[in-house]
């Protein structure tokens, strides 16, 4: 299963599970004690708690099934452009809009199968939307429909699964893993905000990240941070290596740039183009901070990483790769993998071999 697939899978029963425990808890906490609970409306009809828990459930699975799927297919296709507070605030307004149609749905279907007109129908559900207990359960759901949208648009923003660790401590104390990085920075960055301005740069640069993070989920990376006009992705070292996720995350990178050339061209005037470089090894994590906290790694392998990175001008190479990371790469038959030079780099005693990466 790709990995973009089982995000989404992991996302759809997040909401799904979510809205079942939300609808049965409301349930719970305004019929607890209860052995029945009375009709909203001027029917004399009393409905079990068991029937009750059952509609919620169902209620629940229906309601989480929807808004999982505009979550997945239709979210982020028209509201990407908005900022945070905007996007929980429509997400809000669809899903009161939502709460709405299917109760008048339910209702119709509700008093119609028992032979009501269509206005005493009507004049039924417009009671209830009248009644103390419409209002409740109207604050309730939108209510938590807003902490669900903030739980997925932090977790969008932090990254998969890092509010997770958060929660669970995982990373209160600093420990050890072992990572793949890779540093993709702007070629001629500095030129090029001269060239089209510092407000058209950073809309470029918007653009250009916009257009890394939509390949990003395929091979299996999260940004670890923008920096300026870098950024820093990174693996674990299976997810990484696998399928030599690592190189073609940057190839596929590349080459939709090349596809939008004509878009780059036409808005900007100038066609971004930026090189990288990838280190792995041991690194500790750790997270810092008090009143602004984030997941922070040190070691020797980012540092090494950067100033690899700095030196595809010198050698006129998209992309350079230490010796560690050539060695596992030379195993993919699809990729051909040449030695560039031995470098001294800053800070370090030994020469680091370099390589470049290309597909064979």
């Amino acid at each position: 299963m790709k990995a973009r697939t089982r995000y989404e899978l992991h996302k759809l029963l997040f909401v799904v599970v979510y809205w079942i425990v939300a609808s049965n808890l409301y349930v719970l906490v305004r019929h607890v004690g209860s052995p029945y609970t009375p009709s909203s409306n001027v029917v004399d009809e009393v409905i079990s708690i068991q029937s009750t828990v059952l509609l919620s459930t169902v209620g629940g699975l229906l309601t989480g099934l929807l808004i999982g799927l505009l979550e997945i297919f239709i979210y982020p296709r028209i509201l990407k452009k908005l900022t945070f507070g905007m996007s929980i605030l429509s997400r809000t307004l669809v899903f009161f809009f939502i709460v709405i149609t299917s109760i008048s749905m339910i209702s119709t279907i509700f008093y119609l199968n028992r032979d009501y007109t269509i206005f005493q129908t009507a004049g039924f559900t417009l009671d209830y939307y009248a009644t103390e207990s419409f209002l409740s359960l109207i604050i309730y759901l939108i209510v938590v429909s807003s902490v669900m949208d903030f739980i997925l648009q932090v977790n969008k923003r932090l990254g998969p699964g890092i509010i997770l660790n958060m929660l669970s401590g995982k990373y209160y104390r600093p420990r050890e893993e072992y990572r793949i990085f890779m540093f993709i920075d702007l070629q001629s960055s500095s030129k090029t905000a001269e060239k089209i301005g510092h407000f058209n740069f950073s809309c470029l640069l918007q653009d250009c990240f916009l257009d890394l993070s939509s390949i990003l989920m395929q091979y299996e990376g999260f940004v670890y941070q923008f920096v300026g006009d870098e950024a820093v992705v990174t693996w674990s070292k299976n997810k990484g290596l696998r399928g030599s996720n690592c190189y073609h995350l940057y190839h596929e990178f590349d080459k939709l740039l090349q596809s939008r050339k004509s878009y780059y061209n036409t808005k900007y005037g100038h066609m971004p183009v930026f090189k990288a470089s990838i280190n792995m090894g041991k690194v500790t994590v750790a997270e810092v901070g008090e009143i602004k906290s984030e997941l922070a790694y040190h070691g020797d392998v980012l540092n090494t990483a950067s100033r690899v990175q700095a030196l595809c001008n010198n050698y006129s190479k998209k992309i350079l790769v230490t010796h560690v990371v050539a060695e596992e790469l030379k195993n993919d038959k699809c990729l051909a993998v040449t030695l560039v030079d031995e470098v001294n780099l800053r800070g370090k005693e030994n020469k680091e071999k370099i390589y470049t990466v290309n597909i064979a």
